[in-house]
């Protein structure tokens, strides 16, 4: 007799409890999916939607080094260069909160190939932009196309049990860095060459997009969970079916279609549920906004030349207005510092399966900050270096476990919109980070650096007041997670 996952039905004459049936099945098609286990199939399902996450991130590194050489090309204000750093975020605070509801309508992998094709065609026309209008624009739409990338997040928890999630989210982590080093590399071959320039450095920075969009068309199912909860039972049974068909011979699984998908009525449908979705976006946007102002202070300490030669404390330095190109070790240094977060920041992330989500946040997050506060010193060069890489890598660390933690604490009818909604929330901090971390320290480094740790303080104390730990528990599929730690 084979086994039956999901498989609660109402007795004759007796009314159906709607509620009842999508909590068991929601139950049971976690045993099925941890029967599964993780396997070749997972792997190439998640090392083809990682492209898409080494995408963003390679366009999230031309962000930062394309606007110092557009600065001096196009003879930017500082007030431009701003606003062009900061449109790709102003997109993706609105493509995030889009096409998350979109993701939770009609699917993972479809909303993830309709941003990887809109991403791609706006980056190319980026490449032909002329005035500062021009790019501007294009980047605002290439970040409302990257907005939906946060769903590579929600389809890597999907697709495998409670006790692999923190391991498909690290194969994504992975290709963080390996994105942001080859947007960084690229940089170094392409914008000091004359021959090839800032231009053929945009048409590089497509090609991730591109091979993300054929590799997630050809390899990668759809979520199994959004196909249960679409209605679509026989489909959600072969993908996982697919992925281990020895253990999962007689799977069988009942239909859950649930029509109201991805709306904000179902997000918003309990005071509990409100509460947290504005508690992780709120501890999102700091964590965000703190490790992004890591680096960039690190850059303004590094073009102070007072910051290793004074007594005690760092004094505020206002450079005069010149325009100077990133020479070939400042692109260097970017690629270090990105590959020297990948072993700190990996350990921690990997530990969020042995004490749990929240204390892994707590206690990076809390490292972190207190190492910031080295940046009031006066230091060498290498050593104010050290401390910037060990903060960015505890900080990166509790940002990836957030990430984690959003898709495993909302159910699978508003996950997607509810990791949109705190991704948007985030975005506005790294929007806000420059203007602290660049403009502020300027003119006050003092006060520039002393927000970066009361945030991060704040941070830490909304994390405290977070109760649900979710390692090692099933992912609802249409009820609000409410269990305590």
């Amino acid at each position: 007799m084979g086994l039956k996952y999901g498989s609660l039905l109402p007795r004759e004459g007796q009314d159906e409890d709607r509620n009842e049936q999508i909590t068991m099945s929601a139950s049971e098609i976690e045993d099925a999916l941890e029967l599964t286990g993780f396997t070749k199939g997972h792997l190439c399902s998640l090392a083809a939607i990682s492209t898409a996450v080494l995408a963003l991130f390679a366009q999230l590194e031309l962000t930062n080094l394309l606007g110092p050489e557009l600065y001096c090309v196009l003879d930017l204000s500082a007030v431009e260069e701003a606003f062009l750093t900061a449109s790709l975020f102003l997109g993706m605070i609105f493509g995030s909160l889009f096409w998350g509801s979109i993701s939770d309508r009609y699917g993972r992998k479809k909303t993830i190939q309709i941003c990887s094709t809109l991403a791609t065609c706006s980056v190319l026309l980026s490449s032909w932009g002329q005035t500062f209008i021009d790019i501007l624009l294009v980047r605002i739409i290439i970040g409302l196309s990257l907005g939906g990338f946060h769903v590579c997040y929600t389809y890597a928890t999907e697709i495998v049990g409670a006790t692999y999630r923190a391991r498909a989210c690290l194969i994504l982590f992975v290709a963080h860095f390996v994105g942001a080093n080859y947007g960084a590399t690229t940089a170094w071959v392409a914008i000091p060459n004359e021959n090839l320039g800032w231009r053929f450095y945009i048409l590089l920075s497509a090609i991730p997009l591109f091979i993300s969009f054929l590799l997630i068309s050809l390899v990668c199912p759809e979520s199994p969970r959004f196909l249960l909860i679409s209605g679509k039972d026989t489909e959600a049974v072969d993908v996982i079916k697919s992925l281990n068909s020895k253990t999962n011979k007689s799977l069988i699984l009942f239909p859950l279609a649930i029509e109201e998908r991805g709306s904000w009525k179902i997000l918003t449908g309990s005071n509990q549920q409100v509460i947290m979705l504005v508690t992780i976006s709120g501890a999102f946007f700091i964590i965000r906004f703190f490790n992004l102002g890591i680096p960039l202070l690190l850059y303004e300490l590094l073009q102070n030349p007072h910051a290793s030669d004074c007594e005690i404390f760092v004094e505020t330095y206002k450079p005069e207005k010149t325009c100077d190109r990133l020479e070939p070790d400042d692109y260097l240094l970017d690629i270090i510092f990105s590959t020297s977060n990948l072993i700190g920041a990996s350990l921690y992330i990997v530990m969020s399966d042995i004490i749990g989500r929240l204390p892994t946040m707590v206690s990076t997050l809390s490292i972190s900050t207190s190492v910031v506060t080295t940046f009031f010193f006066c230091m060498p060069s290498k050593a104010i270096t050290f401390c910037a890489l060990v903060a960015k890598s505890f900080a990166l660390a509790a940002e990836l476990v957030m990430g984690l933690y959003v898709n495993e604490v909302f159910p699978t009818t508003s996950r997607s919109l509810a990791s949109g909604v705190a991704d948007c929330v985030s975005r506005v901090g790294l929007t806000v980070s420059p203007l602290v971390a660049q403009f502020l320290s300027k003119e006050n480094y003092h006060l520039s650096v002393g927000i970066f740790l009361v945030s991060g303080l704040l941070g830490i104390g909304l994390l405290l007041t977070l109760r649900t730990e979710t390692k090692g528990k099933a992912q609802s599929d249409a009820s609000f997670r409410t269990t305590s730690n």
